[in-house]
């Protein structure tokens, strides 16, 4: 009996000490993590903040005495590259403001093409969700299906069919947007073949991800101004033209009249 006795109280004191030692390195874990991410939420809330409150202060700059910012850089430069630096600058500028151009364009044409949907099916509020729609397709990547979560809200409180019906013009949208209207307009603004902008998309989107969709083309209208630049400054410099600029300046001699 006592052999027993002393058998249980071992093990009893052996269970304990193993569940209170499995209980506080469970409480440990918990704790170390709880605390990373705790942190981890309270810097990101942080930096949102700090975000929202300073980029007003520095768009308002950037369009007070952004003119200036080429001028001060060219002071850096040799005086026969500033020129040549200014105009490539001026052109950059070009490119991105009829990049922002056609995404607005984008943008009015989605909530065209929602509207006139919404209508047809009898979504309740159907403009005003379009319009919803368009603000929110300016967001890169996840504008269009954020721009979805207002229509199947509304439609939830209609009737399951109507979700559908949602579902169909949604498709459509998206199909006309990808395939027609953003390739179009975004090539319109950047003299871009419709083409070339899907096969940038498509490129871009496989190789950087949801950063090479957003950046893609502006990165590109970028990259041809400058390859434009060097191309222009090579063939001045080059002696490899001068063959093509003499043959450029041959008046062609008419040929001599034959004798009938």
């Amino acid at each position: 009996s006592d052999r027993r006795f002393k058998a249980l109280n071992t093990w009893v004191k052996s269970t304990n000490s193993n569940l209170e030692g499995y209980v506080g390195n469970v409480a440990s874990l918990l704790k170390n993590s709880g605390g990373s991410t705790i942190s981890s939420v309270f810097s990101t809330i942080t930096m949102i903040f700090i975000t929202i409150a300073t980029f007003p202060l520095i768009l308002f700059y950037l369009l007070k005495d952004g003119h200036q910012l080429p001028g001060y850089m060219t002071q850096f430069l040799p005086v026969k590259a500033r020129q040549s630096f200014i105009e490539t600058i001026t052109e950059i500028n070009l490119q991105i403001s009829n990049y922002i151009r056609g995404q607005l364009s984008v943008a009015f044409a989605v909530a065209l093409m929602f509207g006139i949907g919404y209508m047809i099916i009898g979504l309740p509020y159907a403009w005003l969700i379009a319009v919803i729609a368009g603000f929110l397709n300016l967001i890169p990547f996840l504008g269009s299906f954020l721009a979805m979560i207002p229509a199947v809200v509304v439609g939830m409180f209609v009737s399951p069919m109507m979700l559908v019906y949602i579902l169909i013009v949604f498709i459509i949208e998206q199909t006309l947007e990808g395939k027609v209207i953003s390739p179009k307009l975004l090539g319109n603004s950047l003299k871009i073949h419709p083409v070339t902008v899907v096969i940038i998309l498509l490129s871009a989107g496989n190789i950087f991800g949801v950063i090479g969709v957003i950046f893609g083309i502006p990165g590109y209208a970028i990259v041809k101004v400058l390859a434009s630049r060097l191309y222009i400054w090579w063939k001045h410099n080059s002696n490899l033209f001068d063959d093509d600029e003499t043959n450029d300046h041959i008046t062609p001699v008419a040929p001599a009249p034959t004798d009938e």
